[in-house]
């Protein structure tokens, strides 16, 4: 038996598991913009990288399951299962997952998987068939299904990957057992509060590390790995365009939702929201000519020092400072509604 999802579609958005939950909230037509989503799930102001500015920590870098909790505000529930891939309970998980998934599609809920098609990147589970799951991701729109028990093992069926596949020796094993489907759900907090709730997160895991796995620096300490990295001309290229284009994509959505929480929120002071704006509007400008200096296509080799890199040095820095400038911003932002919300509690 085949039950497909015709109009649940990959949304290329370069931030894979953002680009999953906007095709599902657009399957289920709920008006949700891309800037909003970025913004209120806090996936506009987070960044995470290691030492070695791999391009690992972009994926593993926090917990994802404050992100759904947070996008709970903007009208979905997402509910699954992300572990560590164990042999004990791996066969039990992977039967587990595709009962999951068949359920969800056979009632019209999309799905999406981590590492089901490629390493690093999530893609859209939009139906299956007898052998296993029907997926959409960067390479292809699936028409040969992905076997369910090979669930997390980046198994693309596209011809590319395939060849690279049967030529490689690192085969085997998922790291992780991830499948998630999404149903609708209504707003259960005003904009004010979701808005509130997102910044506590960050600050959570700007400040105290909330969330965040280890080896993973965040916030201002995460651009001191890029700017090492660069300075020293030790990074890989290929990481670096692909943290630069990650991160540049996800701070262009960040003033554009400020812009609308300012519209939306009247407790928001416009003076610290212009801050705000404009300091991440530098942030966006920086990290986009970082990021065409070092696009995502380079080659898998150090960078070394030169040209290039020290300008893309001196765009990381002051891509740092508004990014600080943003942050002590929208923590002003954060304390005054809290003073209004406080007041408003007792009169």
């Amino acid at each position: 038996m085949t039950k497909q999802l015709d109009s649940l579609k990959f949304s290329y958005l370069h931030h894979t598991l953002v680009g999953s939950l906007k095709s599902c909230i657009d399957y289920l037509n709920i008006d949700v913009s891309e800037e909003w989503l970025y913004g209120m799930s806090s996936v506009a102001f987070l960044i995470a990288t290691d030492k070695k500015v791999s391009t690992d920590a972009v994926a593993y870098g926090y917990d994802p399951g404050m992100i759904f909790r947070l996008v709970e505000n903007v009208g979905i529930r997402v509910r699954g299962i992300h572990r560590a891939e164990d042999p004990v309970d791996r066969d039990g998980l992977l039967s587990s997952a595709w009962d999951y998934a068949k359920h969800a599609i056979d009632n019209n809920y999309p799905c999406f998987s981590f590492e089901l098609e490629e390493g690093h990147e999530h893609a859209i589970i939009f139906g299956y068939d007898g052998k296993g799951y029907l997926s959409h991701g960067w390479h292809h729109r699936g028409t040969e299904s992905i076997p369910w028990k090979k669930l997390g093992q980046q198994m693309c069926p596209c011809e590319r990957c395939q060849e690279q596949r049967m030529n490689s020796e690192e085969q085997g094993n998922a790291r992780f057992i991830d499948l998630h489907w999404v149903e609708p759900t209504p707003n259960k907090v005003s904009v004010l509060d979701a808005f509130q709730q997102m910044l506590s997160v960050l600050f959570q895991i700007n400040d105290h590390r909330s969330w965040v796995y280890k080896g993973c620096a965040v916030g201002l300490a995460a651009y001191d790995n890029l700017i090492d990295t660069v300075d020293k001309g030790t990074v890989i290229g290929k990481n670096l365009g692909y943290n630069l284009d990650v991160y540049s994509e996800a701070r262009r959505r960040a003033p554009l939702f400020l812009n609308e929480v300012t519209m939306q929120i009247p407790a928001v002071p416009a003076e610290l929201s212009g801050q705000a704006i404009d300091a991440y509007q530098t942030v966006s400008d920086r990290l986009k000519h970082a990021s065409e200096l070092y696009p995502w296509k380079q080659p898998f080799e150090p960078i070394g020092i030169n040209e290039e890199s020290q300008k893309a040095s001196r765009l990381l820095k002051e891509a740092k400072d508004a990014e600080a400038t943003g942050l002590n911003a929208l923590r002003e932002i954060y304390e005054k509604m809290q003073k209004v919300s406080l007041h408003e509690t007792h009169l």
